[in-house]
């Protein structure tokens, strides 16, 4: 009996603590997540119409009539879509969305991850240098919570009466 006890605890603990492990932000992401958008940059046209699934900090976001742009500087992601930001960056993109980006949604210093598809590049000055950004045409778009890379765990053991948020 106390064997079965052990076990039914032990499945218990397992079980909670793979409850609280972070889910990727898409479960159905593009096949190969190898091109970096410096290399897309480098590259011109090679790229055109490439899925990627590219993440990083938001730099900016611009708004026109019809649709809205992104600057985002990019990070390598890990292997739940985050963006792993020891890691050297890989560039900045502009993601282009349909539609109003709200500014407020998506401000300075936040983080994302999005599916889309390469559609071109642009050119301009960044610190007095010409850069080259690529365009994606963005199809989904994951925004991580502020604390995103912290360990968070949904479970608590105690007794008593709590108060606060």
């Amino acid at each position: 009996m106390k064997t079965i006890r052990q076990s039914a605890l032990l499945l218990l603990v397992a079980s909670s603590l793979c409850a609280c492990a972070t889910r990727p932000a898409f479960e159905d992401p593009p096949p190969t997540r190898t091109l970096a958008p410096y290399q897309a940059a480098r590259d011109g046209d090679a790229h055109l119409q490439k899925p990627v699934m590219w993440g990083g900090m938001v730099l900016g976001v611009n708004n026109f009539a019809h649709h809205s742009e992104v600057e985002i500087l990019a990070y390598p992601l890990d292997d739940r879509q985050r963006p792993k930001l020891e890691a050297a960056d890989q560039g900045r993109f502009i993601a282009l969305m349909a539609g109003f980006a709200d500014p407020a949604t998506l401000p300075r210093g936040r983080f994302v991850t999005l599916i889309g598809t390469v559609t071109g590049d642009r050119h301009g000055p960044v610190r007095g240098e010409d850069y080259v950004w690529p365009e994606v045409d963005v199809k989904r778009m994951h925004l991580w919570p502020r604390d995103f890379r912290e360990p968070r765990s949904k479970v608590s053991f105690g007794v008593g009466v709590g108060f606060g948020g």
